[in-house]
């Protein structure tokens, strides 16, 4: 039997679903496959996490257009407002208008 500080998890590696890491700068055993389809073991700028993809972790929502993009789990989506049923983009706070927060102020 070996102790914890034996076994010494994998860190980044992308090639198994599912990988072992450092997430929140402590060594954890983590299989990020469990958490959602799709989801391995992922780094940013020495923060790891389990996400989609490495594109990005903390982008704050933006309009482009009539689209927010947003960081969803490490990959960045676009998505079309005014697909979904709303009249486009609101630009102070990056979500899809009308919303309950066009009634705030900066």
């Amino acid at each position: 039997m070996h102790s914890a500080q034996h076994r010494r998890p994998r860190v980044f590696d992308d090639s198994i679903p599912g990988t072992l890491g450092r997430v929140n700068d402590a060594e954890h055993e983590l299989d990020c496959g469990l958490l959602a389809d799709g989801f391995t073991c992922q780094t940013v700028n020495g923060t790891s996490f389990c996400g989609l993809a490495s594109e990005c972790y903390d982008l704050k929502p933006a309009c482009e257009g009539d689209s927010v993009v947003l960081c969803n789990a490490g990959r960045i989506d676009k998505i079309d407002c005014k697909s979904l049923g709303f009249t486009g983009c609101n630009a102070m706070w990056g979500t899809c208008s009308p919303s309950i927060y066009d009634e705030f102020g900066p």
